[in-house]
């Protein structure tokens, strides 16, 4: 019994992920936590773009909130909002961008060239690399890799420094699969508190990965 409700909210959390993440992709929503306390439902959104999950005033939280209890019978649904500073080195961010040039047909090494190179624009960066995996340009499923500077995939430097994202894209050849790993020159602190007053209302516009 215990091991079905538990599967159950791991089901339900994984549903409530999927959902945020999609209806906030124009905000770059990069993850997000829910965790139940004792008050309700706690929900953390990790965001790029986080005036635009906040709106003016914060009327799009207060939207959103209600939205999740309705939705998914969630009790007292209180979202926090915390800003990925900067996108460009946000692997989970740059995974999906690349997905979504991807599935509007840009062809997956140019966009893999420009997201590496934007990637290793920063001088917070020390190496990237990307992999794109799956029925690429035959029926035989394949996975090419782009690498640039230095990356730790193991041991402590990996640990502290390497951050990694996934994402996937549709096609009607099959699935997309985008990994992206960044290793940081020193541990960064990815992402930032954002309080109601200090974000206003943003335009909706969405980096271009090509």
């Amino acid at each position: 019994m215990q091991v079905n409700i538990l599967l159950e909210k791991s089901i339900l959390r994984a549903q409530i992920q999927e959902f945020l993440r999609e209806k906030l992709k124009r905000a770059l929503c990069s993850k997000v936590e829910i965790a139940e306390t004792p008050l309700g439902t706690r929900v953390i959104i990790y965001a790029a773009r986080p005036g635009l999950v906040i709106g003016k005033r914060g009327r799009n939280i207060l939207e959103l909130s209600k939205l999740l209890e309705e939705r998914f019978g969630l009790f007292n649904v209180q979202i926090t909002v915390m800003e990925v500073p900067d996108f460009n080195i946000d692997p989970v961010v740059i995974a999906r961008n690349i997905a979504s040039a991807i599935e509007r047909g840009i062809h997956f090494r140019r966009v893999a060239f420009v997201a590496l190179r934007r990637i290793m624009s920063s001088d917070k960066v020390s190496g990237a690399e990307i992999r794109i995996s799956g029925k690429l340009r035959s029926q035989r499923a394949r996975t090419e890799t782009f690498r640039e500077g230095v990356i730790y995939k193991v041991g402590d430097f990996a640990e502290e420094r390497t951050v990694k994202g996934f994402a996937t894209a549709l096609l009607p050849k099959g699935v997309i699969g985008v990994k992206v790993f960044i290793t940081l020159k020193k541990p960064e602190i990815m992402f930032k508190k954002v309080k109601e007053g200090e974000t206003t209302e943003e335009k909706e516009t969405t980096p271009q990965s090509s």
